[in-house]
């Protein structure tokens, strides 16, 4: 099996070692942090540049601007972001923003976004939300969320005289002396927390 990079995939290294190595040194990054804005450091000279290169949309189509190659090219160009500690959102935009769009996205959503991605005039990011767990509650059909955990009903309380692992399983106790414990004593709760994997949702913004 092959894994060396093909000639255009070469290509995109170079250029983007090249462009990330030349522009964003030391002294770059220490200009960009002491005059960043109340929205951060972001070093717009070099998202511009990295636009005019066709880095930005190295992985998009052709019929939205860019260069219709895979996914390894924008992978090195975030690599060599990476390696200057670059101040500009490739990530959030290259692959949280602009790839389910490509993807997933109507005609024109895809023009409407990634034109602007390839050029350098959009940038993209993605808003993250995290499941409550892989759980769907009574009279629901889809996965918990913690934005809609505080909308639907609580879970319900387990049956009297029972136990709750942290599993939320229900195991009935054994009786004592006199028969099963009253309706009185304490009645125990859910035991653990219940994580899932985070959901993106996609959030566009555009640069002035």
């Amino acid at each position: 099996m092959d894994f060396s990079y093909s000639e255009e995939q070469e290509a995109v290294r170079q250029l983007a070692g090249q462009i990330f190595g030349e522009r964003s040194t030391h002294e770059r990054l220490k200009q960009v942090e002491t005059t960043a804005g109340d929205d951060g450091p972001f070093d717009r000279e070099l998202w511009k540049e990295l636009a005019g290169a066709g880095l930005l949309g190295i992985h998009l189509g052709e019929d939205v601007g860019g260069a219709g190659l895979d996914f390894v090219a924008a992978c090195l160009v975030i690599e060599a972001a990476g390696r200057t500690a670059a101040y500009v959102p490739v990530v959030e935009t290259m692959v949280y923003g602009a790839l389910p769009l490509d993807r997933f996205g109507t005609d024109d959503q895809r023009k409407t976004w990634l034109t602007g991605v390839a050029s350098g005039e959009t940038i993209l990011t993605a808003a993250m939300a995290e499941l409550v767990g892989e759980v769907v509650l009574s009279g629901g059909t889809e996965p918990t969320t913690t934005a809609t955990a505080q909308q639907q009903t609580k879970r319900p309380k387990p049956p009297t005289n029972t136990t709750t692992t942290a599993a939320g399983h229900h195991h009935p106790l054994p009786p004592g002396p006199s028969g099963p414990a009253p309706d009185n004593k304490p009645k125990h709760g859910y035991a653990g927390p219940i994580t899932g994997p985070a959901q993106p949702h996609i959030q566009l913004t555009t640069t002035t």
